[in-house]
């Protein structure tokens, strides 16, 4: 499958969010610590895990 990134997106309107990309999708996205980002996301996508 390949490896993935974990990283968190937070904002101050929304619940956090910790999500899984690969890191090619981190270099064409040019994410960097701080990037302002959209989000979407499909319930299907979705597993909660508890801290």
């Amino acid at each position: 499958m390949g490896s993935r990134l974990r990283i968190l997106i937070t904002s101050e309107r929304t619940p956090d969010l910790l999500a899984e990309i690969t890191p090619q999708a981190t270099a064409d996205l040019d994410l960097a610590d701080g990037s302002d980002i959209w989000t979407s996301r499909r319930a299907a996508d979705v597993m909660l895990v508890e801290l």
